[in-house]
Formats: structure tokens, C-alpha cells, sequence
């Protein structure tokens, strides 16, 4: 009978031994790969931000301007400033014809006396040091509608829609390719014709209207006569000379575009539970009620603009300008024909210490472009400290792209 022989001690401290270094060397590759993983999931999402802020900017972009057939300067805002109701934030910029304005970031007090000192502690990025541009975009909202009849005399409009109800204070604009008009509803009714109710009759001339009297000029008539637009008579002109009783209310013909008007301002915010910065929009002008702010796109730390202005009206741009630059001669506004666009994003959570290999250029209040990555960088371009600890952990890239505005209309 032949004696079996098992593992000695010493072979099976060995095998043990061996195993767990083994085991050990295999867990050691965890936390890299952990990382690595994290990194690469923060990339990603970076990457996809980018392309949302990219999209949503050029969609934004792209609209403004649009009133219908009309694009030209052949317009009325017929809305009154001191109107009840009407904010001192409506009253300043969301009620007037234009496709786009912009202010910098150092236009702090501009940007208090247009959207209140209460939006600006809440909502912008930082009272005290603001970082981002501030982008105005005013279009015609894509629901549209079609004018039936237009009663001057009555000061109502019969609109063919299914829709029942337009609340008051709805901000509308109407449009016949040589005249627009921009105006808020008094109230609203079904209008019943021949027995079908598809029509909805609003009026814009009541007692409490915030609606105006303005004067416009024949589009095809170079010797500047004037007709009365809209508005709800001469004893509320729109801070104009009185035009008297010598002038015809203007009759828009049926077939004529109306449209909400949306109004809507793009900034750098933060959240108020993370403090996690963001591109933010706050939409305005439907209505006179409280706007409606959401975020956009989150990881965006900074914004800022250039503005192309043709001056010899080839529709290509002359010229770059900040928007503080621009807005030392307003008139400039209207030969902006393009945007260019630079947005600086950051991973939504640190994830070790990234390293940057690319470019982190982005502008200054100036314009210049300024080097995110060196050190003491200014905080005005570059709202973080890349040899703080906390902040080197964020993965960073700046995006620049040029939007050419599509609705510029003649001057």
C-alpha cells in the first residue's frame, strides 16, 4: 500500500502567499480604472454640454429678428412705459423693435436699470464681481396666426385660430410685410361668424391697455408722411408729439401675421441649492406676468460676445466690438450681422487633477484673449484659480463659434 503525500505547511504558506499578491496586484488596478472611468464619463458629459450650449445659442440666434414677413425698421411699438402693470424690465427693452443687444459684464449698473437691482442679487452669476455677457434676443414666437379683419375704429383684431383664449397682457406682434406692430391684449372673446366660432376677437384699446398711439412712415413714400398705428387713441400717444385728428388709424389688411413676441436674455447664473454655474435664459415678453427663468446648460463658468458690425452693408462684418463698445453709439446695434461666441465649461464634479493640453484661451472684458492656465489669470476671462486644488480637479474647455444673424432686415 503506497502512503499519499499532501501539500506541506510550507507549500500551502507559499500558495497562500502567492495568492494574495495576486489578489492584491488585481485590486491595485481598481482606483485607476475607477478614475480613468470617472474621467472619461466627465469628458463625455463636458463634450455633450458643449454641444447643447453650442445648439442652443445658434437656435437662439438664428430666430432673432424674425416678424414674419416683415423684418424692416417699418414698426410701432405701441405699448406705453408708465402703463400700470408694465415693470420697469419690460418697460425698457422688451417692448421695442430690435433683433439683438447685448451688455458686458462690467456693465453692472446698465444691466440693474433694465432688469432690477432684485434680479440682479438673485439670479446673475456674482452682484459684487459679474461674470458672463448678457444676450437680449427679441422674435416673434413660432405659434402664428392669421388676421381676419382689423377694426381700427373699435380697436379690435378677429384672428382665425382655434385658439379660445389669449390672456391679457399677451405682448403680440402683427405684421403685413410693410408695416408691423408691436402691442399688448386688453382681453380676448370666441368670435362667432356665419355660425362657426374659429375666430377669436382681442382688443387692445381698453381703459387699462398699456397700448399707446404712434406714428409710422409710409414704407414707399420718401417724403416722411406719417400714419397713426394701432394705439388707443391720441390722448395716449406714445411719449410722442401729439399727431391730432388730422391722421387715419392705419387698417391692417386680412392675411396679416400675428405672432407672440418672445423676448429672452441669456447669463451666466448659479444654482441656489449647489452653486454649480450654469447658462441660464430668463423669457420675458409674452406677458406682463413674472418672467420664467430655467437653466440651459450646466458647467458653463463664463460668456462673452463680440459683435460684427457691417459698415458698408455687404452683410459682412467690418469690424468686432464688445458690447459695451457698441453701445457708445446704439444705432450700431442695428449693422450687427454676426456674433462671435465663447463659452469656457468645466465638468460638473471634480475628479482628480485634470490636466489641461489644450487651449484655455478666452476673452477679457476687452476682448483680448487671456490664458486660463497661467497663473493670477484675469478673473474676468477666468472666474477660477487653476493652482487651487479644489478648482484643478475640474476638467475645462472653451468653445468659440460664429453665428451670422439670418433676419437682418433693411435699414
Amino acid at each position: 500500500m503506497r502512503i499519499q503525500k499532501g501539500m506541506t505547511l510550507v507549500e500551502m504558506l507559499l500558495g497562500q502567499l502567492l495568492g494574495v499578491l495576486i489578489i492584491g496586484g488585481l485590486l491595485s488596478l481598481v482606483p485607476p480604472a475607477i478614475a480613468l472611468l470617472n474621467s472619461n464619463n466627465a469628458v463625455s458629459l463636458l463634450q455633450e454640454n458643449a454641444r447643447l450650449g453650442v445648439d442652443s445659442l445658434d437656435r437662439l440666434i438664428q430666430q432673432a429678428g424674425y416678424g414674419g414677413c416683415h423684418t424692416g425698421k417699418n414698426h410701432a411699438a405701441v405699448i406705453r412705459q408708465d402703463a400700470p402693470g408694465v415693470s420697469q424690465r419690460l418697460a425698457n427693452w422688451a417692448f421695442h423693435r430690435f433683433m439683438i443687444r447685448g451688455l458686458d459684464a462690467a456693465e453692472v449698473s446698465e444691466a440693474t436699470a433694465l432688469f432690477g437691482r432684485d434680479w440682479i442679487n438673485s439670479r446673475y452669476q456674482f452682484a459684487d464681481q459679474p461674470v458672463g455677457d448678457l444676450l437680449l434676443v427679441q422674435s416673434s414666437a413660432e405659434e402664428e396666426w392669421e388676421l381676419s379683419v382689423h377694426r381700427p375704429e373699435l380697436q379690435t383684431l378677429v384672428l382665425d385660430t382655434a385658439t379660445s383664449y389669449i390672456a391679457p397682457g399677451t405682448v403680440l406682434r402683427i405684421a403685413d410685410c410693410q408695416h408691423s406692430a408691436t402691442f399688448q391684449v386688453a382681453g380676448s372673446s370666441v368670435e362667432t361668424v356665419g355660425g362657426y366660432s374659429g375666430n377669436i376677437r382681442i382688443s387692445y384699446g381698453a381703459e387699462d391697455s398699456a397700448n399707446c398711439t404712434s406714428t409710422l412712415p409710409h414704407p414707399w413714400d420718401g417724403a416722411g408722411s406719417e400714419l397713426v398705428l394701432l394705439g388707443a387713441g391720441a390722448a395716449t400717444h406714445c411719449g410722442e408729439e401729439n399727431p391730432g385728428s388730422g391722421f387715419l388709424p392705419y387698417q391692417f389688411p386680412a392675411g396679416s401675421q400675428v405672432m407672440p413676441l418672445a423676448s429672452t436674455l441669456l447669463y451666466i447664473g448659479r444654482h441656489r441649492d449647489t452653486g454649480e454655474p450654469g447658462l441660464y435664459r430668463m423669457d420675458i415678453a409674452r406677458s406682463s406676468a413674472r418672467p420664467y427663468t430655467e437653466a440651459i446648460v450646466e458647467g458653463v463658468e463664463n460668456m462673452r460676445f463680440l459683435y460684427g458690425i457691417d459698415d458698408d452693408a455687404d452683410g459682412s462684418p467690418n469690424r468686432w466690438l464688445v458690447a459695451s463698445g457698441v453701445n457708445q453709439y446704439p444705432d450700431q446695434w442695428d449693422h450687427v450681422v454676426a456674433v462671435q461666441t465663447w463659452l469656457l465649461l468645466r465638468t460638473p464634479i471634480g475628479r482628480g487633477r485634470a490636466k489641461h493640453t489644450h487651449s484655455l484661451h478666452f476673452p477679457d472684458n476687452r476682448g483680448d484673449l487671456v490664458d486660463c492656465r497661467t497663473p493670477n489669470a484675469d478673473p474676468g476671462a477666468c472666474p477660477f484659480d487653476t493652482e487651487a486644488s479644489a478648482e484643478a480637479a475640474y476638467f475645462r474647455r472653451v468653445i468659440e463659434r460664429t453665428f451670422y444673424l439670418r433676419n437682418r432686415g433693411t435699414s
